[in-house]
């Protein structure tokens, strides 16, 4: 039997998060959620928990969709990150796909919650074989910092970083830097600011 998949829910709302549930376990998808409700309790859960994907309601009290995309890039930027919300403004919708969002899913129409899990492990899958470090260059690659910056920056030989890139571009069947960069712009590696 595989693997249940693993879907961490930041949601306030118990009902809103077993709906969730419901919806994946319906399309067949034999799941497990935990329900967190805090910035404490996600950090912890993406830690603890690790889960497959992480969805998460958008309009939050004291820990919006934004601040959990901060703390999901710094620990679990392979995990793929859906925001599942009741309305959003264009605007808000931008930042959080710039920030490393996989999709967005309106919670009126939950049909969709499922193709967006399927697509955004599917595209994920990749970058959950690389290792923290691979991660953390790849980003810094995809930034358009040198073999030296990214060495500095994380105490590193540049030597140790090519041998990184060189890595990188196996892994991910990329030939060039610049299907490095394709590839963590995808994937919501790359500095929002950049």
């Amino acid at each position: 039997m595989n693997e249940p998949l693993r879907v961490l829910v930041l949601e306030d709302c118990a009902v809103a998060g077993e709906l969730v549930k419901q919806e994946l376990a319906a399309a067949g998808l034999h799941v497990v959620t935990e329900r967190v409700d805090s910035q404490k309790a996600f950090a912890h859960a993406l830690e603890d928990f690790a889960p497959d994907v992480v969805l998460s309601g958008c309009c939050r009290t004291h820990f919006d969709a934004t601040a959990a995309l901060d703390v999901w890039r710094t620990l679990r930027p392979a995990v793929p990150f859906i925001l599942v919300a009741d309305e959003l403004d264009e605007g808000a919708l931008v930042r959080c796909l710039r920030a490393g969002a996989a999709d967005v899913v309106l919670k009126r129409r939950p049909t969709h919650l499922v193709s967006a899990v399927e697509a955004a492990l599917e595209v994920r899958r990749p970058l959950r074989a690389l290792s923290r470090r691979q991660v953390q260059v790849l980003r810094f690659i995809s930034q358009g910092r040198s073999t030296r910056e990214i060495a500095r920056q994380l105490a590193l030989s540049p030597k140790t970083v090519e041998t990184h890139r060189a890595n990188l571009m196996s892994r991910l069947g990329v030939h060039h830097v610049a299907g490095l960069v394709r590839y963590a712009v995808r994937v919501g590696l790359s500095d929002p600011e950049t």
